[in-house]
């Protein structure tokens, strides 16, 4: 039996006034929205760290769409390495964040 990943969908953006709502995407699309899945609006702290040369995890350690992100991969570490993650046990160091701090120290 081996890892088996199913896909979910992440909105990161969409207009509400539109009448089209995370829920209608996913149903159209055929997949599940992840728990957690539609991000809030930050394209202003974006740019701003992007003008910078630097990450929202550099720029502003917590800003909302940095903890979605956190929660977000804790979520996906659980469901690729769940041997790591007990319920008595301290959250393990994120494979995921660990590459991101590798390969930005390769940049």
């Amino acid at each position: 039996m081996g890892n088996r990943l199913h896909a979910h969908l992440i909105v990161n953006h969409y207009e509400p006034v539109l009448g089209v709502e995370p829920a209608n995407i996913a149903e159209e699309l055929g997949l599940p929205l992840l728990e957690n899945g539609v991000l809030p609006e930050r394209r202003t702290p974006l740019m701003q760290s992007m003008n910078l040369g630097k990450s929202l995890m550099e720029t502003l350690p917590k800003d909302v769409l940095v903890n979605l992100f956190s929660v977000m991969s804790q979520q996906l570490q659980a469901k690729l390495w769940p041997e790591q993650v007990t319920a008595t046990s301290p959250q393990p160091r994120s494979r995921i964040s660990q590459w991101w701090r590798d390969w930005r120290k390769a940049r």
